[in-house]
């Protein structure tokens, strides 16, 4: 093993940051999961040389499985997989399917999925929220069209007054 990485949400640390692979090698490290669960990613090499990444269950049967989608200068591989695994480690390999040296940087985090829990209420809730957000936004245009109107009866007024 190269490495033993924790769990980590998606807005705070990479998991792997600038790790190179030499042509023909491979990296891998493990992941702690909390299982029964989605797991996501995304993971880019420098240049766009193709990669290839497993993630293995602990009896090091093949989990996911996919090879990068090559860009103008970077490689691309985009996790998204349900770990039916309980909590514990996944084994995860990356290999330079090329040549030449790549640089690897990514992360791999775990997403919390509702399975036995009724949807609608977060769909009701986003509903009302997006309402309210569209009765405040058409208030404030009218208002302001009010307060432009006033505001050129206000000028036209004014300036006939002077004129006088």
């Amino acid at each position: 093993m190269d490495g033993l990485i924790d769990y980590a949400p998606l807005s705070t640390n990479p998991q792997l940051r600038d790790v190179p692979i030499m042509g023909h090698s491979s990296y891998s490290f493990q992941v702690n999961s909390q299982g029964n669960i989605q797991i996501n990613g995304l993971f880019t090499s420098i240049p766009s040389g193709p990669i290839n990444m497993k993630v293995l269950n602990p009896d090091k049967s093949i989990l996911w499985e996919d090879t990068s989608i090559k860009s103008s200068d970077k490689g691309y591989i985009s996790l998204g997989f349900m770990n039916p695994n309980p909590s514990g480690s996944l084994e995860v390999v990356i290999l330079n399917l090329g040549d030449e040296e790549v640089i690897v940087t990514g992360i791999m985090y775990d997403q919390k999925v509702l399975q036995d829990e009724n949807d609608i209420e977060g769909t009701i809730d986003a509903f009302f929220d997006y309402l309210v957000y569209l009765l405040i936004s058409s208030l404030l245009k009218i208002v302001g069209i009010i307060f432009g109107i006033i505001g050129v009866i206000l000028f036209f007024k004014e300036r006939k007054n002077s004129k006088k």
